[in-house]
């Protein structure tokens, strides 16, 4: 039943996914871009194209030629302050900008250094990768101020048009944007993610799936101008199978896993990867979770919400200063 569940349940999440992508993108050229610009775009895709086949080649250059295929966790030290460094909601890019694997500033991150840095901390493998920061940098990234290649900071993630794309409401510890600090941790969500724990040491898949669920429908109901959509609600289902995946071991996560990589957005100092994952284990976790947490449905505000963007302008004054 699950199976059939989730093959209907993907096949109308994919047409959600290529007809918001459609809307995301003109309306942030009709916003964002001039006359001009939009002669442009042609080009510049072709341009983006060759740099991404570009660094994956590097990509795949450099992994072919370690002699040691071994994770090599070592020689990054902690830093989570500096001077200009800029981080943004999602602690696991906070985590790799704190410890060197991405630049330190948090600023220009090519997907050439977000490939190695995936590699390199917890083994996803490169096609999960690569889509992963595509689909960041293309609705929320900018163009390198000295190449031109298509590039990402972690501030770019919280500024406004993000929040109808790629970040979301109903966050394990940041607040919704209209309610608060929609970038910086808030303790006391990590505190409530941690006291889903019973036994105070470990958080297993099921208890995770059933507080992801709790905490949408309490946002919903908290929140005047609560959005999710399918989009949202795939990364935010993604990141929680990110968490038994990545930081735990597949059934469930340490507490002091998660309060290391989602609280100090440090890598554990035992911390061990686990073998390659690709998008077939994500999606199937995925899903799998989303079962248990009764959430492998579709509702009104998830398609409603889809349309959120051609609602831009009410979104324009959450702009961050400090962005």
């Amino acid at each position: 039943m699950i199976v059939v569940r989730s093959a209907l349940y993907l096949g109308i999440e994919l047409y959600s996914l290529l007809f918001y992508a459609a809307i995301a993108m003109v309306v942030r050229i009709y916003y964002t871009m001039t006359v001009f610009q939009w002669l442009g775009i042609p080009y510049n895709v072709i341009k983006q194209t060759l740099f991404t086949l570009r660094s994956v080649y590097r990509y795949l250059k450099w992994w072919s030629g370690r002699t040691d295929k071994k994770i090599d966790l070592s020689n990054f030290s902690f830093e989570d302050t500096g001077n200009g460094y800029v981080r943004g909601p999602c602690p696991y890019l906070n985590t790799l900008a704190n410890h060197g694997y991405i630049n330190r500033a948090g600023k220009h991150i090519t997907i050439e250094e977000l490939l190695i840095a995936c590699k390199r901390t917890i083994n996803l493998s490169p096609i999960m990768t690569i889509g992963l920061s595509l689909f960041n940098m293309v609705f929320v990234g900018h163009n390198h101020p000295l190449t031109g290649q298509l590039c990402l900071s972690l501030s770019d993630l919280s500024k406004y048009h993000a929040h109808i794309t790629v970040e979301h409401d109903a966050s394990f510890t940041r607040r919704d944007l209209h309610l608060g600090d929609a970038v910086n941790l808030d303790p006391k969500l990590l505190t409530k993610l941690l006291a889903v724990s019973k036994d105070g040491l470990t958080v297993n898949e099921k208890d995770l799936s059933l507080y992801r669920k709790h905490i949408q429908d309490t946002c919903e109901r908290r929140n005047p101008m609560f959005t999710f959509s399918m989009v949202q609600k795939f990364g935010a289902w993604m990141e929680t199978a990110f968490i038994i995946l990545f930081f735990g071991n597949g059934r469930n996560v340490s507490a002091e896993s998660i309060r290391s990589w989602m609280g100090k957005e440090k890598i554990p100092d035992n911390y061990k990867p686990r073998k390659e994952m690709g998008i077939l284990n994500v999606f199937a976790k995925r899903f799998k979770l989303m079962y248990l947490g009764n959430d492998l449905n579709i509702s009104i505000r998830n398609i409603y919400d889809l349309v959120a963007p051609l609602r831009y302008d009410k979104y324009k004054y959450v702009e961050p200063k400090n962005a």
